[in-house]
């Protein structure tokens, strides 16, 4: 969890949160003054605003590896049909597994077969 430094009335202490810390006004978007930048100008940054205004496009959930969460650049596919970021799937077969991560089934065949069907990010 990401720790961010707060300083309330005088007294420095952690925020642990990205909500607390803008409540507090460590980022800014509500309670202390606003975050001054060199030139004399205060304004406060509204970080989930600015995180919208990205408009990151959302990944659809069958290009998420089931292992790490994250999207998959190189995805093979198992004899079970589920598909894996190969770096993953390989590392949990190092870790002595030979069963699917998602279905617990025993694997009769451990290839992996790269899927093209899936576009990489």
């Amino acid at each position: 969890m990401p720790v961010f430094p707060s300083k309330r009335d005088g007294v420095s202490g952690q925020v642990q949160d990205l909500d607390t810390a803008v409540k507090d006004g460590v980022l800014g978007g509500g309670g202390g003054g606003g975050v001054g930048f060199g030139g004399g100008f205060a304004e406060k940054l509204d970080l989930n605003k600015m995180i919208e205004e990205l408009d990151l496009p959302e990944v659809p959930s069958v290009f998420i590896c089931p292992i790490s969460l994250e999207p998959m650049e190189d995805p093979v596919t198992l004899c079970t049909g589920q598909t894996y970021e190969r770096s993953n799937i390989l590392r949990w077969f190092s870790m002595g597994h030979f069963t699917c991560p998602t279905t617990m089934q025993e694997l009769w065949d451990d290839s992996v077969t790269p899927n093209k069907t899936h576009p990489t990010f």
